[in-house]
């Protein structure tokens, strides 16, 4: 660990918790996915308590660990023999050579047990002359599992009753330090949360400011003249490497700039954001993808390509040094098959960031609480490998079932829609969220509200020429050169088809081109014939679902005086200047096949 001034974040939390400590706050729980740094800053959170000069209380300050492996282990105050082992004191900014060392063993065997351990707490004063201090600080490792417990349960409640007995001479100070909140209702409103967060861009240069290659050589056993060890980067490479390093805890950083000095020679940020991808994945609620998709193949959508494009600058130092707000994200709303998650690809590839696939439905658990968490840790790994693009696909369906949650799953949909919603207002983290929705009729109202999302597009299925110029986009990925088809017949024989039918087209024709080959073994070629039978074969969603398509166009309808959708922007400039040209009236076969008003939006 690095022996420098900690970084604000970590700071500002072990200050708080040597606040707590200092107030005689009984029962603390500590959230965190790294164990081993957390320990240790509330090691030193400790220590810092005992070498002030300053303490009001003039208190003794003791520190033990449970585990349910190794019982209860007590912390004794001694002499680091290690230089890497000293540390700033939190309290007077000192340099320590002094700090808390564990004891090799168990003050008793028995104290595996998580009652006896909690006996051994209970003590007035045990009875062993080392532990002569007027304040206990107990780290309970794992406690979570043990809560379920109602004995357990009965016993860390008597312990706090007790504790806030202000004649009770020693205080005691119960530290539950887990990944997963699991708090019993007869302990909610004892307990105090802390969320020990991931370490920041600041904190990981401040470590690897402190990171020494000589470090790496030592744990190898090699000279450092044995390797070419690059120490040095330029500024954007720097950036780069903080850039991939976010999101992982100080161990598993040191542990792939360890690797990746010694695979390459140098930290290459490449390799450290497969790591991190790997981090992702280990989660099972978020998928990770690198994204190439250009913008310059998503057909159409001229609107929502431009808009995207006056918001790449604002993701920049100097925007936000100018006072502009990083932008929150985008919902699409539109038919399926139109391009909305492709576009979500290809703004992750427009805007340089990572894309974060989030499932909504993958949050909700059987376990009582797990839900809950859940949500809380995608928000937090999502908040730590940002800047990135946040995917929520067809989020309609993951949040389906809000209203009638209360009788349904005693709230659960409700309470994990209410902690996302909120993050979506309240984030300041640099997560794009690109949302897509097939059926704005299943979402919450107070989902598409201002404040959520920068703006709502819909997706409408591709005019004339945006077919023309999907059915190009896809031929030149299959390596034809579109002018040797008549693309404009395929547009033509395509009306209210979506991008996607017209990508299956191309598809159906390869196959047919294929066959032909077999059949005739005549040379294999694609040609307007075979295209031209695969779109005579297709049946377009539009046919087989023109109610819901015809609800859809409607919701989003046209104002005449903005020249634009009522309850949603058009993606499409062409659909846009169509309606326009049309009073406001869409002119779609299936709406009025269906029933519905040719007045949009009436």
């Amino acid at each position: 660990m690095s022996d420098k001034k900690p970084a604000v974040r970590k700071a500002d939390l072990a200050k708080e918790m040597i606040d707590y400590i200092r107030s005689g706050a009984s029962l603390l729980y500590v959230l965190t996915t790294d164990e081993k740094s957390t320990l240790e800053d509330i090691q030193r959170c400790v220590a810092s308590l005992n070498l002030s000069k300053d303490k009001v209380e003039n208190r003794n300050y003791g520190y033990y660990e449970w585990s349910c492996t190794d019982g209860v282990i007590q912390g004794d105050m001694k002499t680091f023999e290690e230089k890497d082992a000293q540390f700033t004191n939190y309290l007077n900014g000192k340099h320590e050579t002094e700090g808390i060392v564990m004891q090799p063993k168990a003050e008793n065997d028995n104290t595996r047990d998580a009652l006896r351990a909690l006996d051994f707490f209970a003590e007035p004063s045990p009875t062993n002359k080392r532990h002569d201090f007027d304040c206990h600080v107990s780290i309970l490792k794992d406690m979570h599992p043990q809560l379920k417990d109602i004995r357990v349960v009965r016993k860390v409640k008597d312990i706090v009753i007790r504790n806030d007995d202000h004649n009770n001479v020693i205080r005691k100070c119960m530290i539950i330090v887990s990944p997963i909140q699991n708090i019993p209702l007869e302990l909610r409103n004892l307990v105090t949360i802390i969320d020990w967060r991931l370490p920041d861009r600041e904190e990981i240069r401040d470590f690897l400011a402190a990171y020494s290659i000589d470090k790496v050589v030592e744990e190898l056993g090699e000279k450092k003249s044995d390797k070419p060890w690059r120490t040095e980067y330029t500024h954007d490479e720097h950036d780069k490497i903080l850039t991939a390093l976010t999101g992982m805890s100080l161990p598993e950083i040191d542990n792939v700039v360890t690797v990746s000095q010694v695979k390459f020679g140098e930290i290459q940020d490449k390799f450290l954001i497969q790591q991190k991808k790997q981090m992702i994945l280990k989660n099972g609620l978020l998928e990770y993808y690198e994204t190439n998709v250009p913008l310059e193949e998503v057909g159409g959508m001229a609107e929502l390509k431009n808009w995207l494009e006056m918001r790449k600058p604002a993701f920049t130092r100097e925007a936000m040094e100018f006072g502009l707000d990083t932008p929150k994200g985008v919902m699409l709303v539109g038919p399926p098959g139109c391009g909305k998650s492709y576009t979500a690809k290809a703004t992750a590839n427009l805007l340089g960031m990572p894309l974060i696939r989030f499932d909504v439905g993958k949050v909700f658990s059987q376990t009582v609480g797990s839900s809950e968490a859940n949500v809380r840790e995608v928000i937090k790994i999502i908040e730590a490998v940002s800047p990135c693009v946040v995917m929520i696909d067809e989020i309609e369906k993951g949040l389906a079932g809000v209203a009638s949650s209360n009788s349904s799953d005693a709230g659960t949909t409700a309470r994990v829609v209410g902690t996302l919603l909120s993050w979506m207002n309240d984030k300041t983290a640099p997560a794009f969220i690109v949302a897509t929705a097939n059926n704005i009729k299943q979402l919450p109202p107070e989902l598409s509200r201002k404040g959520r999302f920068d703006d709502i597009f819909f997706v409408s299925l591709p005019e004339t020429s945006e077919r023309e110029e999907t059915f190009s986009i896809h031929l030149k990925k299959k390596g034809y050169n579109p002018a040797d088809f008549d693309v404009p017949q395929f547009a033509k024989r395509t009306k209210e088809w979506s991008n996607s039918e017209c990508e299956e087209a191309i598809k159906s024709a390869l196959i047919y081109a294929w066959n032909d080959h077999l059949v005739t073994k005549n040379p294999a070629k694609l040609t307007d014939e075979h295209i031209l039978k695969a779109i005579e074969h297709g049946i377009p969603l539009s046919k087989t679902s023109t109610e819901q398509m015809s609800d859809l166009y409607e919701w989003v309808g046209f104002d005449e005086e903005k020249q634009d959708g009522v309850r949603a922007r058009y993606a499409s400039k062409v659909m846009k200047d169509t309606v326009s040209k049309k009073s406001g009236k869409l002119g779609l076969s299936f709406i009025k096949a269906s029933g519905g008003k040719k007045e949009s939006g009436s």
